[in-house]
């Protein structure tokens, strides 16, 4: 506690025990000096009392800071693998073996692979994500620099997988999209590219609707029931009704160079900042920033599990409060290797790329 602090609650404290005096409460009288502070007296005025016993929960609250969570780090290895992307649901973790080429069901628990799917790719990576009651999964290309954008000259299959069966039981086409990632929300799945997006609509097994921003490449995109929203190399937010594909609004953010993880949090979005090395909580309906956090460096990867907000750094994972983009929490990392976020029940899953995960969960 600073001198500061100390003199305003002994000036509090001195201030009240004299309106005591005067009030004539107390025949006695009541004074508080500061060689009185290692043994208090007993004070038999209400309102001096009162004044004590804040500047006590003061005293207390600077001298014993909040403890803060501490987390523990455990290793799942997998030989003979390579994962990459992930998802998890159905108790497992979902992942694209890029040694195989198959998607792969790891116990994180038992540390083991319980089944291999194999997929049609043919793609140097497939993306996954967890919705209606399935597993999907999709070729996946990396964001390229070039201009234009290649097209998309042949078909591309999704893949829903029955988590019961551990296979393959139905196949979307999808023709004129050169497929980034995919996204499951609301009934739906999207599949985007960085020329457009497409909704599946899985009881009809096809696109019912598709939306795009002309003369704009898309480099992200996170999807909710009600509202679809893509970040573009022109650094625009860009927002859709997820049912009709309306074009509801669009805002200026920072532009991505490449992939950028996007993070819906209620009518938010949470967006690489327009200064580097920050992220913002942008509200979709006026593009005003609910909160700005300051990290240094942009995450290499983002998700929200467990009530809070997780950053991938080079080397430590932060936690966040999505409401106010506060810090509440860093785990540091032991090796610079990790790829990416996998959001588990509480805490995530780290993908690295000496084919391990990294299993984080409180201490204790």
């Amino acid at each position: 506690m600073t001198m500061e602090l100390e003199d305003r609650l002994w000036l509090e404290l001195e201030a009240a025990a004299e309106r005591e005096d005067r009030r004539g409460r107390a025949g006695w009288g009541v004074a508080v000096t500061r060689g009185a502070l290692p043994r208090p007296r007993l004070l038999r005025t209400g309102g001096a009392l009162a004044v004590l016993a804040a500047a006590i929960a003061m005293l207390v609250t600077v001298s014993r800071p909040a403890p803060q969570p501490r987390w523990q780090l455990g290793h799942v290895t997998i030989s003979g693998t390579e994962m990459s992307s992930g998802a998890t649901g159905f108790g497992s973790v979902w992942t694209y073996d890029l040694a195989s080429g198959r998607v792969l069901r790891v116990d994180p628990r038992a540390h083991r692979v319980v089944a291999t799917i194999p997929v049609r790719s043919g793609s140097p990576d497939t993306a996954l994500a967890v919705g209606d009651g399935a597993v999907w999964t999709v070729p996946a290309q990396q964001i390229v620099h070039s201009s234009p954008v290649p097209p998309a000259t042949t078909p591309v299959t999704l893949s829903r997988i029955d988590p019961r069966t551990n296979r393959v039981v139905a196949r979307v086409t999808l023709r004129g999209l050169r497929p980034i990632d995919l996204a499951a929300a609301g009934g739906a799945v999207w599949v985007w590219g960085e020329d457009g997006a497409q909704r599946i609509d899985p009881a009809r097994g096809r696109a019912t609707v598709s939306i795009r921003v002309p003369g704009q490449r898309i480099k992200g995109l996170v999807a909710t029931d009600r509202r679809v929203s893509v970040v573009t190399d022109f650094g625009r937010l860009v927002t859709f009704d997820a049912h009709t594909g309306a074009r509801l609004a669009a805002f200026p953010v920072g532009a991505p160079l490449f992939h950028e993880e996007l993070v819906a949090i209620g009518d938010a979005v949470v967006v690489d900042g327009q200064r580097h090395g920050t992220i913002e909580s942008i509200d979709t309906t006026t593009g005003r920033p609910r909160w700005i956090a300051r990290l240094g460096s942009s995450p290499l990867d983002i998700t929200l599990t467990g009530g809070r907000l997780w950053l991938l750094m080079p080397h430590e994972l932060l936690a966040l409060d999505p409401g106010d983009g506060r810090i509440t929490a860093r785990v540091p990392l032991p090796s610079g290797d990790a790829r990416g976020l996998v959001a588990d029940a509480a805490t995530p899953l780290i993908t690295t790329d000496s084919r391990e995960l990294i299993v984080v969960k409180p201490r204790g």
